[in-house]
């Protein structure tokens, strides 16, 4: 998976300055770069991701958490879940396919510039066109396995948050990120010279 950090241009005299704080400067330092990622995740994460998905803001945010920065690591970071989510929570539509008397539709939801296919398929004949997919086992929490003959029919799954946070432009996701710890650091800074 692609990792990303933000670094600073032209602020060598602020982190030379930190350097000369000792402790506390490395303490400013993870509290700016948790307030980064707060600031990141809550001001342009959630808005720019559910606008290209159309899944809704609250799904977003139950799919991102943000891990704060400690001395055991440094920096702070935004993490996406990796478990899919539901068709019915993105903006989607179904696109028929030949065969099966047009009864078969591949499901399409939207994505980063253009559309993505699903896993499932909508019954484009039916009267819900409830998106769908056919599973032969679950898993439960305790991690038993149960399987079955005939497939199961479930409520289809779309791509991860982490899949579509990867979609996302890299130097769009980069400047906001420098934006938002340069913020952070100079108003801690300011605080600390203020008092």
């Amino acid at each position: 998976m692609a990792t990303q950090s933000a670094s600073l241009s032209g602020m060598t005299d602020a982190l030379a300055l930190l350097d000369k704080l000792g402790a506390r400067g490395d303490a400013i330092a993870r509290s700016a770069a948790t307030m980064a990622a707060r600031t990141l995740r809550a001001s342009y994460l959630v808005g720019v991701l559910s606008r290209e998905s159309g899944i809704k803001q609250s799904v977003v945010l139950r799919n991102m958490v943000a891990k704060p920065a400690d001395k055991k690591y440094p920096a702070a970071r935004v993490n996406f879940s990796g478990a899919g989510i539901l068709v019915k929570d993105y903006s989607h539509r179904h696109r028929v396919v030949g065969g099966a008397g047009g009864t078969r539709a591949q499901i399409l939801v939207d994505w980063v510039g253009g559309t993505k296919v699903a896993a499932g398929f909508i019954n484009a004949r039916g009267q819900r066109k409830a998106a769908l997919s056919t599973r032969n086992s679950k898993t439960t929490k305790r991690g038993k396995t149960y399987t079955y003959r005939q497939g199961k029919l479930m409520d289809a799954m779309g791509p991860s948050l982490a899949t579509l946070y990867q979609a996302l432009p890299d130097g769009q996701v980069r400047a906001e990120s420098e934006s938002a710890l340069s913020a952070a650091l100079n108003q801690l800074l300011d605080e600390v010279f203020n008092d």
